[in-house]
């Protein structure tokens, strides 16, 4: 869950950007299967959140990109204890895809864990797939098309668990002790950390690809190659967006970033690869300032253009959020 005191690495974003001359042909002849690809953001998802009375309350809330909202009236609003009693200080666990499609949550009635894509269409999971021991602290992620589900239960004794949404089948899961961080650009590959700044890559089965440390604290993306992890390194006019290949341990391109002085201050809450050859950045704006305004920016990696996908304002009476990639 995104809200205002949890943030992650900061960084100022201006209009010039220069990419370093390492990155021509950086891919050739990549493993990478994802298609460079816009996805649509008609009737999509922006986030999900739930209101704030002191803590969270209510029903969860899609706030769409075309302004409407949307009520899940059957999730749950709260996780459930091991003695099963609402632990009304959090809220339930709730995801959302990277397209904005679909979002993964925990229906109320029975405790099973679904996918609702937005356009139509209701996807149950097993009945064990979130096991109420675990729910407290547990949550759910879905690959960029909703097409892959991760259930990142709130224990480390509870392994993370990969689903096929289409199927409803358990496709694999990752080593006890890993922690997930995301999926690859494609859905195919799962990115997952271990100790201090230690990155792994896993199949959705769970086989190992690759592994290495990093040098910097995330946010990270993994490519769909499974062994390119993108993140931010450095301060001021020192900032750079790194590719890092998880299987030789080394840095592979630097794309440099020039910053101007700013009157506010921007975090990059969120990294996500979304074709081969770009990154899309949830950079919240002006970090200090209530309500939290977002700006999510394209970054084309061969050109080393950004473009703005979306800007948008979370709703002032929202707890938190959690917001599509």
């Amino acid at each position: 869950m995104r809200n205002a005191p949890a943030r992650l690495a900061a960084l100022a974003v201006t209009a010039s950007l220069t990419l370093s001359a390492a990155f021509t042909g950086a891919f050739t002849g990549a493993a990478s299967a994802t298609a460079a690809r816009t996805p649509s953001h008609v009737h999509a998802a922006r986030y999900v959140s739930l209101d704030d009375c002191g803590g969270p309350c209510g029903q969860w809330t899609v706030s769409m990109r075309d302004g409407s909202a949307l009520r899940l009236t059957d999730a749950r609003t709260h996780p459930l204890s091991k003695h099963g009693r609402p632990v009304k200080d959090m809220g339930a666990p709730i995801g959302v895809s990277g397209d904005g499609t679909r979002v993964a949550y925990v229906r109320a009635r029975d405790g099973r864990v679904v996918v609702r894509d937005l356009r139509g269409g209701l996807f149950t999971m097993p009945a064990d797939a979130l096991p109420r021991a675990v729910e407290r602290g547990s949550n759910l992620a879905l690959s960029l098309d909703g097409a892959s589900l991760a259930v990142i239960a709130g224990s480390d004794s509870v392994p993370v668990r990969v689903y096929d949404v289409a199927s409803a089948r358990l496709v694999g899961t990752l080593p006890r002790g890993h922690h997930f961080v995301g999926f690859s650009g494609d859905g195919g590959e799962v990115l997952a950390a271990k100790g201090e700044r230690h990155l792994y890559s896993f199949t959705r089965t769970g086989a190992l690809l690759a592994h290495s440390a990093v040098p910097e604290d995330g946010p990270y993306a993994l490519n769909a190659d499974g062994r390119t992890v993108a993140f931010m390194k450095g301060q001021d006019k020192q900032r750079r967006v790194v590719l890092w290949d998880l299987a030789t341990g080394r840095e592979n391109v630097r794309i440099w970033v020039w910053m101007p002085r700013h009157r506010s201050f921007q975090m990059v809450e969120m990294l996500d690869w979304t074709a081969n050859g770009q990154l899309t950045l949830h950079v919240e704006d002006d970090v200090m300032r209530e309500p939290t305004r977002m700006s999510i920016l394209l970054l084309d990696l061969a050109t080393s253009r950004f473009t703005v996908r979306d800007r948008y304002t979370v709703r002032p009476k929202a707890w938190g959020f959690e917001a599509c990639g």
